[in-house]
């Protein structure tokens, strides 16, 4: 029997520099009716939103790998 899963309380960021990579995963985080995708080319346009949005970005939230690496080397 399939669960089901509520991802309406989620905000994702998508850090994809290919436009079509970054719609499809965009498409399909909405297809899981994830309430808010917010959505950057790149690691600085990354970190440049979470910066600007700093109060809406939880510490314990999961970044990706290379985010992660951006994030330290500055």
């Amino acid at each position: 029997m399939a669960k089901n899963y509520d991802f309406s309380a989620l905000s994702i960021l998508v850090v994809e520099g290919n436009d079509l990579m970054a719609s499809l995963l965009c498409s399909i985080l909405s297809a899981l009716r994830v309430n808010r995708v917010l959505r950057a080319a790149n690691g600085q346009a990354a970190i440049e939103m979470i910066n600007s949005r700093a109060a809406e970005f939880s510490p314990y939230s999961g970044f990706g790998i290379d985010l992660i690496g951006l994030l330290v080397d500055t």
